[in-house]
């Protein structure tokens, strides 16, 4: 539970409230002792901390976030433990993730944050790093009422490094009936049971493009989990260019091709993607085109 943590002490840090929980792992907001700052302390969960692949998958985590430096990706400040259960301090992100924002019809730059979005996924792919689990839940609008707000990449449970399957996946794809991710965003492969790489990284880019762009789902008649999962598998992709009117089509093909069921037809360079996005500034109005939508799966849970 997460009650027994507030008012815990970390390092110069005190937690005061639990504002995300997952599957493995709590955020915390906390205050420095001395300015009150905040920032945000991810803690793995007593359970998880006593099963060898979660608690590898945790160290791993805090192990690459300690080597990336990217301003949409959160600084890693102090890792140790808490109450004897493995823990690091962020940034405090102050804002929502994007799925809450589309789904009560917030308005934002939807294409500056989608631009922002594939930079961050760019930077880690440069440096061999697969994020594993993009999706508008992991990607907050950073607004403090102070300036016009940024897009901040959050969540790395699940990273690998290229050539070097991360603990947690490889539990995970050692059993093919097991499906790890959300289902909207699940490249054919890793529903197959294949391990995570760019390109599967790239298809949960490509997710993101058609609801940034268009306001829905690129499999927007698939409402349940499963139907989703199976629309990721076996309906062939859409195109955007149909969905949006102002998307050039050499454009609109390099973001449809992110959505290919083959890996080999997918676009294989998350930099034309970035260059793909970036062409359409000024080209389209910098909003989001719903007003709220329940094509977007709810989300109840706010991450920091």
């Amino acid at each position: 539970m997460a009650m027994p943590l507030t008012n815990a002490s970390f390092a110069n840090l005190i937690l005061r409230e639990c504002v995300g929980v997952g599957g493995a792992a709590e955020v915390w907001r906390a205050e420095h002792k001395d300015d009150h700052r905040p920032y945000a302390v991810k803690v793995l969960k007593a359970d998880r901390a006593r099963e060898k692949h979660h608690l590898r998958a945790f160290l791993r985590e805090i192990e690459v976030m300690g080597e990336i430096k990217h301003p949409a990706i959160p600084v890693l400040r102090n890792h140790g433990q808490i109450e004897g259960l493995p823990a690091f301090a962020m940034d405090y992100v102050p804002g929502y993730n994007l799925a809450i924002m589309l789904g009560k019809g917030a308005r934002f730059p939807s294409l500056r944050a989608l631009v922002e979005l594939v930079e961050a996924i760019a930077y880690l792919h440069r440096n061999d790093i697969v994020h594993n689990d993009i999706k508008l839940e992991n990607a907050i609008w950073r607004w403090d009422g102070k300036n016009p707000g940024r897009l901040i990449l959050v969540d790395f449970g699940n990273i690998r490094k290229i050539g070097k399957l991360s603990p947690i996946s490889s539990f995970f794809y050692r059993s093919p009936s097991k499906i790890f991710g959300t289902a909207s965003y699940l490249a054919p492969e890793l529903i197959e049971g294949k391990k995570a790489t760019k390109l599967t990284d790239i298809y949960a880019v490509g997710v993101c493009a058609f609801i940034l762009l268009s306001g829905k789902l690129p499999f927007d008649r698939a409402a349940t989990e499963s139907s989703r999962i199976r629309a990721n598998a076996k309906v062939a992709p859409p195109n955007i260019c149909l969905r949006l009117k102002g998307v050039p089509p050499p454009v609109g093909k390099i973001i449809d091709d992110c959505l290919a069921k083959d890996p080999a037809g997918r676009t294989a360079d998350i930099e034309q993607v970035l260059g793909a996005v970036k062409s359409l500034v000024g080209k389209l109005p910098e909003q989001p085109y719903i007003t709220g939508s329940g094509n977007i799966p709810p989300v109840v849970a706010q991450e920091p």
